[in-house]
């Protein structure tokens, strides 16, 4: 591992991967969910045996739970701070009267949405339907395209950040989270 050889990668994930999915599961109850932190998980720990710096006589074992618990307190932070985000924007929404009111104000949050999805770039529109819309994570999203899990967060990053300024120009900030997210 230390030397950064793949197969040795894919015997760790075949190696781990069962007993950290259960762990995992055990917290989340999601099996998606629980799949991406066991691929986070697997992928430090690799980076972390790829260290040169990393003592030899470190366990494994210990070292595999110890990141798994850290992945599964960072999704848990992150979860709550989407959650957060959906609520403020739900409470910012106004209530309407009337549902005609209620169509010509989603018609033109619409219209505004697919403005600012058109500054896009044609990877960052992929990226960002793929997640969004379909729900996928950045794992699937990256074998799908035939590109880095890096590269992923990296367009969807730049296309939240193209979203926010955009929407920000029209003083709808807070309808983002809720326009983007709605699919969640």
């Amino acid at each position: 591992m230390q030397q950064g050889d793949e197969t040795a990668f894919c015997e760790l994930y075949d190696l781990f991967h069962r007993k950290l999915y259960r762990f995992c599961y055990g917290f989340l109850k999601d099996h998606q969910h629980s799949q991406e932190v066991v691929q986070e998980t697997c992928l430090s720990l690799w980076t972390s045996y790829c260290n040169p710096n990393l003592r030899q006589d470190t366990s494994i074992e210990s070292l595999r739970f110890t990141i798994a618990h850290r992945n599964l307190v960072d999704s848990w932070r992150k979860q709550i701070a989407l959650n957060k985000c959906k609520e403020q924007a739900l409470y910012h929404i106004p209530k309407f009267e009337n549902e005609t009111e209620a169509y010509t104000i989603s018609r033109d949050f619409d219209q505004i949405y697919q403005n600012a999805f058109a500054q896009l770039t044609e990877q960052q529109q992929k990226v960002f339907l793929l997640s969004r819309e379909e729900g996928l994570s950045y794992h699937e999203i990256a074998e799908r395209m035939h590109i880095s899990k890096n590269t992923v967060k990296y367009h969807l990053t730049n296309a939240l950040s193209i979203f926010r300024k955009y929407l920000s120009k029209y003083g709808i900030l807070s309808v983002l989270f809720y326009w983007i997210f709605r699919f969640l």
